[in-house]
């Protein structure tokens, strides 16, 4: 039998060089920058978890004090689908469509002044949807398969037969529980356009992903974009990629609100 002594396993502690900024508030995380006359801009998530968009009404939330712009999916631009990185397959670009694929995905964006002034008039935003059933079964066979960007859903062979020539089979159904990422660091995302460079004060566990994603999407030189993450306040896989229109916005220089040139 194996004696464990008392003692530490491996080492000393080694304390964490960024420790002592993040403990007393000194990390500048995305949400602590600003930039002069910084637009804002607010979400509105769908209220059903299936189905389409029947018709959205922004006129309340144009006609509110401050606001620049509202965006949806029919006033969007046409955005591709970023690079496949080291990650995998990227998602695709947000408000492409009027397809409810989840509840809480983003129809709209509103822009304004502040951030108040957004959060306001998003509440403005009306949607009518034509709902349908959820699928929330990955086995259920009403589930549409709409792209397989890494193919790996191959058949080869004849399982069945497999099954009847075996000795022993063995049957079973696993399940993991739901998993939520809730890092204290806000997803934020702050981009600056300085002639046509950009800079992006992001939330993310990988700038060159963003990096990477950005130039692809919005068919920007690469050497032009520069992603800033001094500081991670956690993530858990939920910095990865660019997932929300926070992050991969459907609004391209071009189309900025005259005299905007950051973005939050």
């Amino acid at each position: 039998m194996t004696t464990l002594e008392n003692g530490k396993a491996v080492g000393a502690g080694i304390d964490r060089v960024d420790a002592p900024l993040k403990v007393t508030g000194a990390a500048l995380y995305p949400n602590d920058f600003s930039f002069p006359d910084m637009a804002h801009a607010a979400l509105v998530g769908s209220t059903i978890a299936a189905g389409r968009i029947r018709g959205i009404d922004v006129s309340e939330a144009v006609s509110a004090p401050g606001v620049l712009r509202v965006i949806t999916h029919m006033n969007a631009p046409k955005l591709e689908r970023g690079r496949t990185t080291p990650l995998g397959a990227s998602p695709p670009a947000p408000l492409q469509d009027n397809r409810i694929l989840h509840y809480g995905q983003h129809v709209a964006v509103v822009v304004a002044e502040t951030a108040e002034q957004a959060r306001h008039a998003a509440r403005l935003v009306h949607v009518e949807y034509d709902a349908t059933d959820a699928v929330l079964d990955v086995n259920d066979p009403r589930a549409e398969i709409l792209v397989d960007p890494l193919g790996y859903d191959t058949e080869r062979g004849d399982v069945e037969a497999g099954f009847a020539r075996a000795d022993v089979v063995v049957g079973g159904t696993y399940t993991t529980p739901d998993n939520t990422n809730n890092p204290l660091g806000l997803f934020t995302t702050v981009a600056h356009w300085h002639g046509d460079a950009l800079t992006v004060h992001d939330s993310t566990q990988s700038i060159h992903n963003v990096r990477t994603s950005l130039a692809t999407v919005f068919k920007v030189p690469e050497a032009g974009i520069r992603v800033l993450a001094p500081f991670v306040g956690g993530g858990f896989g939920a910095g990865l990629r660019i997932c929300g229109p926070m992050s991969s916005s459907p609004w391209w220089p071009p189309a900025r609100p005259a005299g905007r040139s950051s973005w939050s």
